[in-house]
């Protein structure tokens, strides 16, 4: 392992020469290739044009749909376990919470200057989506641990607690 007095100035040599000698091709061969290609061309100088998508249901059909889905489950499923939610109390949550993320994305691409990101009212759509899916599920969970609750006598105390939340 080299000294820190030993490795080049540049960054980009000290990575390569760190990452070895077996990878530099490959490094080499992606820096390298063109054309590169892009979803949209959104790369370069923060605009209004190009960084904001205010039309519901334009290209919603992708795969950053389904991860903006993913992404708020979680959000919908913890959320009753901290506060007493019902779903209008959740869905509003889950915009606020969504809208909060495309407002820092937006504030980040001004500020720099230079995005490669968009911001779009699908994302809103898809991550209220999610958060409405998670509360699904803990409604799911919700009954069935009803259900088994009314079956047996003791239950543990995760069962106690969601018993008592109602």
């Amino acid at each position: 392992m080299k000294t820190k007095e030993e490795l080049p100035a540049c960054p980009v040599a000290t990575t390569v020469q760190l990452v070895g000698s077996k990878w530099k091709l490959l490094i080499l061969r992606n820096l390298l290739a063109r054309p590169w290609r892009f979803q949209r061309s959104i790369w370069g100088p923060f605009s209004l044009e190009k960084n904001f998508n205010l039309i519901p249901f334009k290209n919603i059909v992708n795969s950053s749909s389904l991860y903006n889905i993913i992404l708020t489950v979680p959000f919908g499923f913890l959320l009753p376990f901290i506060c007493r939610m019902n779903l209008l109390k959740l869905l509003l949550a889950g915009i606020g919470f969504s809208g909060i993320l495309e407002l820092l994305q937006a504030l980040a691409g001004i500020l720099a200057g230079y995005s490669t990101r968009v911001i779009d009212i699908n994302d809103l759509i898809c991550n209220t989506a999610g958060a409405a899916a998670g509360y699904g599920l803990f409604l799911i969970l919700y009954m069935a641990v009803r259900k088994i609750s009314e079956k047996k006598a003791s239950v543990n105390f995760l069962f106690t607690y969601i018993i008592e939340r109602k």
